[in-house]
């Protein structure tokens, strides 16, 4: 379950937003704000286990910290037009290497990982 409580999504619901990358591909987002404010422009979605939630990829959307002690899954899919061509081992290529688990023998097994 994704509720308030455990630190659901928020996605900014007022289109005041760019088609573009919130910084420097790759880099830290240091010194902004979360992203999940000012909360007035953006929307906490609720889910059960099954739900579905589509997005854009540069819809700002956040979450807090998950300070309760309740677990909170999310599966994020990824799609390109065929036309633009198989980029599959490039994407996840560069996924481990700019989003590395703390420890490679540990990375399906770890309690906390980096994202």
């Amino acid at each position: 379950e994704n509720r308030k409580d455990n630190a659901a999504i928020s996605f900014m619901k007022t289109g005041n937003y760019s088609k573009r990358l919130m910084s420097d591909e790759w880099a830290p987002l240091e010194g902004l704000d979360p992203a999940n404010l000012p909360a007035d422009e953006y929307q906490m979605i609720e889910l059960d286990p099954g739900d579905v939630a589509f997005f854009d990829s540069f819809v700002p959307h956040g979450s807090a910290a998950n300070f309760s002690d309740r677990q909170r899954r999310n599966i994020f899919l990824t799609f390109n037009a065929a036309a633009e061509g198989d980029h599959k081992q490039a994407y996840y290529a560069d996924k481990w290497k700019n989003y590395p688990p703390n420890a490679e023998d540990e990375a399906r097994t770890a309690d906390t990982f980096l994202v």
